[in-house]
């Protein structure tokens, strides 16, 4: 979270409007899209003061307020200390049905650079086995370093990469607010997979958290008028947020280190229990 002056009397106003309607201090609402991981709000939240809280006719009160505004994905990677998660929503890359009726599906690679140089596979399977809760990969970034994402599909030989960051239309990285893209005749024709569901909303823009970005691929085809044309072959979700805190000895409740097995006993980074019980590794 970050706190900005410039827009403070605008937002100012705004909260003043929801104090006057509610009686109470103005909250906002987070956005969870998916369910599974906390987001910051979207919109600016602080507190308003005014002294004194009893005027007269003719007087006016002294306001004070503190704005916060939430950090976007782009600016959170310009810092240091940033690790990056990266969560496969789908992989529905069909390359016929079987017998029965049910699709198959073809083998789907992803990978991530995250600045030095190197491309690491963090999901190589079919559909069929995606899991859109785990975590796929956590990666730190290098501060100021824009992270890109590749993809590429199995159809008799491995079809070519497609690539963000390079121009592609078939390679696109979204964030929130952003519109999916218009040139797809599958989005055109509301054809967005269940998958993608939770993270547009009704007037086709993508709802997901400010730290949070929605990486489209399109790896059958470049041809914009084939049916298969739905840049929805390979969809991630990245989401990009401090690091946590870890000693090295097994002592934070909620990011596992392995680097003392079954005998780690809290300590002060433990965010869950300060007395020291708890091991992360048992959990």
């Amino acid at each position: 979270m970050k706190t900005s002056q410039w827009a403070a009397v605008p937002a100012a106003i705004a909260m003043i409007t929801c104090a006057i309607i509610s009686s109470g201090p103005a909250l906002a609402q987070s956005s969870n899209a998916g369910g599974s991981k906390k987001a910051d709000p979207l919109y600016p939240v602080g507190s308003l003061d005014a002294y004194p809280t009893l005027v007269q006719t003719g007087t006016h009160p002294t306001l004070t307020w503190a704005i916060q505004y939430p950090e976007t994905f782009e600016e959170i990677l310009r810092r240091d200390g940033v690790c990056m998660e990266l969560r496969v929503l789908g992989a529905p890359s069909i390359l016929g049905y079987q017998s029965n009726g049910k699709p198959n599906y073809a083998y789907v690679q992803a990978e991530v650079n995250i600045g030095d140089g190197n491309w690491v596979r963090f999901f190589y399977d079919t559909h069929e086995w995606v899991q859109p809760n785990w975590t796929y990969a956590t990666a730190k970034t290098i501060a100021g370093v824009r992270p890109h994402f590749r993809g590429r599909v199995y159809n008799n030989g491995w079809l070519p990469y497609q690539t963000t960051g390079t121009g592609s239309p078939e390679a696109v990285a979204l964030t929130a607010g952003d519109p999916l893209p218009q040139y797809v005749p599958a989005i055109q024709r509301g054809e967005i997979a269940s998958f993608l569901q939770p993270y547009v909303d009704a007037g086709g823009y993508v709802k997901i958290g400010p730290k949070e970005q929605l990486i489209l691929f399109e790896l059958e085809t470049t041809d914009r008028t084939s049916p298969k044309y739905d840049m929805q072959d390979l969809v991630i979700l990245a989401t990009a947020d401090y690091c946590k805190n870890n000693n090295g000895h097994g002592n934070n409740w909620d990011g596992v280190d392995v680097s003392n097995p079954g005998n780690g006993r809290g300590g002060p980074n433990s965010e869950e229990d300060p007395s020291g019980e708890i091991d992360d590794e048992k959990k």
